[in-house]
């Protein structure tokens, strides 16, 4: 195959493809090597342990605070895990940061007034509603993101 259908068929830049067949071009080696090859970068702060812990953690309960996840996983001191760390592995699992949305609650009075309000107009008709106009007020914003 060429550089043009690699690149089309992984999904990658076609430089990357060229680059990875000049390397190994005249060194083949098998996929079990490559895929274990030592990488230039830091080490990742978490191990893979903590990584399922932390994975856990968020599934089960979605609305815990990373500050809180940072103590919980980190265990002792020596190695702090920082909420930027643990955001960016939720992102790697497409787990993201959500604000819990928040609903009324509906007192007793809240509650018998509803039911006093069905009560009255029970017998309405479909053309006593159509007389009717609802309205809702909400916010809308467009091209911005405020996180929730």
């Amino acid at each position: 195959m060429n550089q043009v259908s690699i690149a089309e068929q992984l999904q990658k830049p076609r430089s990357t493809i060229q680059r990875f067949l000049s390397v190994h071009h005249k060194d083949p080696i098998s996929d079990e090597a490559l895929a274990f090859r030592p990488r230039s970068g830091r080490p990742r702060a978490t191990t893979e342990k903590q990584d399922r812990l932390l994975r856990r953690t968020i599934e089960k309960d979605s609305s815990i605070q990373t500050d809180d996840l940072a103590q919980h996983i980190s265990g002792d001191e020596s190695e702090t895990i920082s909420e930027c760390t643990i955001r960016r592995r939720a992102a790697e699992w497409g787990l993201f940061h959500r604000v819990e949305r928040k609903t009324p609650v509906l007192t007793r009075s809240h509650v018998q007034k509803r039911l006093d309000f069905v009560s009255a107009h029970i017998d309405w008709t479909f053309g006593d509603w159509s007389k009717v106009q609802f309205s809702d007020e909400s916010s809308v914003q467009c091209g911005s993101n405020h996180g929730q």
